[in-house]
């Protein structure tokens, strides 16, 4: 099951680059199920409605992929590019609405919004953040 939402304490205190933007920005988190990469028609919904809160210029979009301790276990070190990739996949959905640039990147389980110990099944994090901003 995938879900949406804004960032929670832990993810809010995340560090980020700064960004010239217009001032219009918004953060989702997006989770994913073990081992997964695909997101789901609620997903779709949401990132859809983020578009359009950003509609009306250029946008640019941040998203950092996750993987959590079971996964990083089992081996798939590219399934944190493969999440990114699906979010981006998204947003490019509305390429005849806006012009968008991207900034992508993935991590290996090392920074978990849940610390856990190894091999630990964590839905937390299992996760895409994403950044939008009008720029």
């Amino acid at each position: 099951m995938l879900s949406l939402t804004l960032p929670g304490p832990a993810e809010a205190g995340q560090q980020r680059r700064p960004l010239a933007t217009s001032g219009t920005c918004s953060e989702i988190t997006v989770y994913f199920t073990f081992g997964q990469d695909r997101l789901d028609q609620s997903a779709m919904e949401t990132i859809d409605a983020q578009f359009n809160a950003l509609a009306g210029g250029p946008i640019h979009v941040e998203v950092v992929g996750h993987i959590d301790m079971a996964e990083a276990a089992a081996g798939d070190p590219s399934l944190a590019d493969r999440r990114v990739a699906a979010v981006q996949a998204a947003f490019q959905r509305w390429s005849a609405r806006a012009a968008f640039t991207f900034q992508m990147s993935s991590e290996d389980a090392s920074n978990p919004a849940v610390p856990t110990g190894p091999r630990i099944r964590e839905p937390l994090n299992r996760r895409a953040e994403i950044r939008a901003c009008r720029v």
